[in-house]
């Protein structure tokens, strides 16, 4: 019988400890020390754990706190496996055959902090209209607290190449693509001449005006050939680079103008929203500020940067400014 002595079990873990209590006391400005001190019970938005599965940390489950103990082996139906890649900036790619594409956008990418408010907002009371999932997260990386982030995911297809659609960021007379399985494209996009943006929905103008004054984000099907709104709160452009490190490809398009310009003066001075609307979206504002402003500063305590991205809001709050909404302030 092999007899193991038990200094050889706590000694090791007496070093860990020794170890990390050093790295406290030297570098008393790190992550883990600035962590200890944060309350993380105030972040206030949901929670949601990436747990990596293999070493090479390209395949993990996506889980609220409370699946983040729970064995995969032992319940098969923990939810879908995700591929994941690691964004430019600090933030993560995550594709799902079951779920589909979904970006983790830290806050200071996000460049519109009430935008994602109003399009959730709209985003529930609008179900008919196919307007992915949108909503901050306090995200978790093996446990381990990373910051506020948005979760932004894309319109779901089947990955394979038939099934995909195409996303169209137009700014002023061109046009970039890529598929929503969001992998790089190999060529240019053939639209057909005849092809014009289809009637859009009240909401989908609104949210796509409130995005950007200058530029439109679509969606291209195939089955039926259709170009229709699909306002997103971070540009397709933006995401593609902080995937691939380089800007995408514009063409010269001359139709883009059209595409950019033909559907805005339905939204000139409206909101597309009834007046009830209105009044519990104001009545809830309070609340996301509230939770945004805690969230955000925990967020810049961690990272070693308070008071920095607090001193951009007046630049990131346009959505809010003919609402009458602002984050500074009661």
């Amino acid at each position: 019988m092999v007899r193991i002595d038990a200094k050889q079990l706590w000694q090791p873990a007496l070093a860990l400890v020794v170890a990390t209590a050093l790295l406290v006391l030297v570098l008393p400005d790190s992550r883990a020390n600035r962590l200890s001190t944060l309350d993380l019970e105030e972040t206030g938005f949901d929670e949601l754990y990436i747990q990596f599965l293999d070493s090479e940390r390209t395949r993990a489950s996506i889980v609220a706190r409370s699946l983040t103990s729970v064995n995969r082996a032992e319940i098969p139906d923990l939810g879908p496996e995700w591929s994941i890649e690691r964004l430019s900036w600090d933030g993560w790619l995550a594709r799902s055959p079951d779920e589909g594409v979904a970006f983790f956008v830290p806050v200071g990418e996000v460049s519109d902090w009430i935008y994602p408010f109003i399009y959730s907002f709209v985003r529930e009371r609008r179900r008919g209209l196919e307007l992915p999932r949108v909503e901050w997260t306090t995200l978790y990386v093996d446990r381990l607290y990373q910051g506020l982030f948005l979760l932004v995911k894309l319109p779901f297809d089947r990955p394979e190449a038939q099934a995909r659609r195409q996303l169209l960021a137009v700014e002023s007379g061109r046009v970039t693509h890529i598929d929503t399985w969001f992998e790089q494209p190999t060529g240019g996009l053939d639209i057909p001449s005849e092809i014009e943006i289809a009637p859009a929905h009240g909401s989908l103008a609104w949210l796509s005006a409130l995005r950007s004054e200058t530029a439109t984000s679509l969606i291209l099907s195939r089955r039926p050939l259709e170009l229709a709104l699909m306002p997103l709160p971070v540009s397709v452009p933006r995401l593609y680079a902080a995937a691939y490190g380089v800007e995408p490809v514009f063409q010269e398009d001359e139709r883009a103008l059209q595409w950019n310009e033909s559907w805005r003066a339905s939204v000139a001075d409206t909101t597309f929203l009834a007046e009830l609307e209105l009044e519990i979206l104001e009545s809830e504002f309070g609340e996301y500020r509230d939770l945004f402003l805690s969230a955000l500063r925990i967020h810049e305590e961690f990272h070693g940067a308070a008071g920095e991205l607090q001193t951009s809001l007046p630049r990131r709050q346009d959505a809010g400014l003919d609402l009458g909404f602002s984050l500074e302030g009661n």
